[in-house]
Parts: C-alpha cells; sequence; structure tokens
C-alpha cells in the first residue's frame, strides 16, 4: 500500500504548478509525518513554501517551525520568525505565540519582553492556554511589565482553567508563598497534587510548539 501511495504523490507531484494552496500544502503535510511516502522534511519544506507563496497560514507556521527546529535545514531563528509573523499577520494563534517566545528568549531577535508581551496578548485573546501562562510568568517576575502577583495570578488561573498543567503548578507557588495574596498551603498543595508535576514555581515558562 506504501508503494502505491507513494507512486500516486510522485504522479500528483508532475502538475504542482496548477495545485491549489490547500492541496501543496497537504502534500508538505505527507512527506513531513511519512504519511504513504518516506519522510522528507526538505521536500516538506518545498511545499511549504510553495504553498506559503499563495498565502497558506498553516504552511507559513510550519516553515516557522522548520526552521526554528532545524528540520532538515540548518536552524535559524530569523527565517523562523520571517515565516511566524506571515502567519501571525493572518491570525495564527500558534504562530502569534511563538513569535512570543522568541522575543521572550532573544532568539533571532533582541530579547524584548515588552514584545512577547504584545504577542502573547494576542494569543490569549484567542484563548490559547500556554500564552496566558507565559503573561503570567512576565508579570510573576516583572518582565517588560511592572511586577504584579495579581496580574499573574490572573493569568495562571486562565491558564489553569483550561487545564495547563504547568500554570497549575505556577499557580500553586504563589498560593504557597502568599505572592500577592494570602497564603493557603492546602489549596498550594492541592493544585500541586492535580498539576502532577514537579513543583517548578514562576520561573518556568513555555517553549515554541
Amino acid at each position: 500500500m506504501e508503494l502505491i501511495n507513494d507512486s500516486m504523490t510522485r504522479a500528483f507531484e508532475k502538475n504542482t504548478v496548477e495545485h491549489n494552496a490547500s492541496t501543496l500544502f497537504t502534500l508538505g503535510e505527507r512527506y513531513r509525518v511519512a504519511d504513504g511516502v518516506e519522510q522528507d522534511y526538505m521536500r516538506a519544506k518545498l511545499y511549504y513554501e510553495l504553498a506559503a507563496g499563495r498565502g497558506h497560514t498553516q504552511a507559513q507556521y510550519h516553515l516557522g517551525i522548520t526552521h526554528d527546529k532545524g528540520y532538515g535545514v540548518e536552524q535559524h531563528y530569523n527565517k523562523a520568525k520571517y515565516y511566524f509573523e506571515q502567519a501571525a499577520e493572518q491570525g495564527h494563534v500558534k504562530a502569534q505565540y511563538n513569535l512570543g517566545v522568541l522575543h521572550h528568549n532573544g532568539r533571532g531577535v533582541e530579547q524584548d519582553f515588552e514584545k512577547a508581551k504584545y504577542y502573547y496578548e494576542l494569543a490569549a485573546g484567542q484563548g490559547d492556554a500556554r500564552a496566558h501562562a507565559n503573561l503570567g510568568h512576565l508579570y510573576y517576575n516583572g518582565m517588560g511589565v511592572e511586577q504584579d502577583f495579581k496580574q499573574a495570578k490572573y493569568y495562571y488561573e486562565q491558564a489553569t482553567e483550561q487545564g495547563d498543567a504547568l500554570a497549575q503548578s505556577n499557580l500553586g507557588h504563589l498560593y504557597y508563598n502568599g505572592d500577592g495574596m494570602e497564603q493557603d498551603f492546602k489549596r498550594a498543595i492541592m493544585l500541586q497534587l492535580v498539576a502532577v508535576m514537579p513543583r517548578v514555581g514562576p520561573f518556568e515558562f513555555f517553549g515554541i510548539m
């Protein structure tokens, strides 16, 4: 079956110029995940580029991931940023979040917590749990904003309501220390147990996804 799928894919590729963006993206996905063909990140990148040139948002996002992670190419954060920006401008929530991470870490750009906050807020506005969690991290540590434990608590709660384990753990840390609130050991322990993860504290935040 794999050989049949591969031959069908090869035949389909001969007319790529006429393919629309969605078809090109699908071809890229097949090579990325080895769906009926041998895994080939370079070929996946080729089809993502063709689709991205036609304005395909998911293709732009995946090109950002390709360059950020170095899948079949040399790792290049500037190129990752370029493609994430293209997707983010079209409202792609993960691309917005990832731009926040690049600015948060200073990867491919000068570290800029205010810009990180800007992109996290865009993603959080679309309900992204990790963006909420990372906004909590910024407010807890006073990065690009005035330190504000109540705001940190708010964002950790937003992420926790979506089942985010790291945010739950960090929220438990706030209750344990009594940061900006009355100290509550019972609630802190409950949150830590529910999170089912090591007690890492609000110095931890999420990376690229």
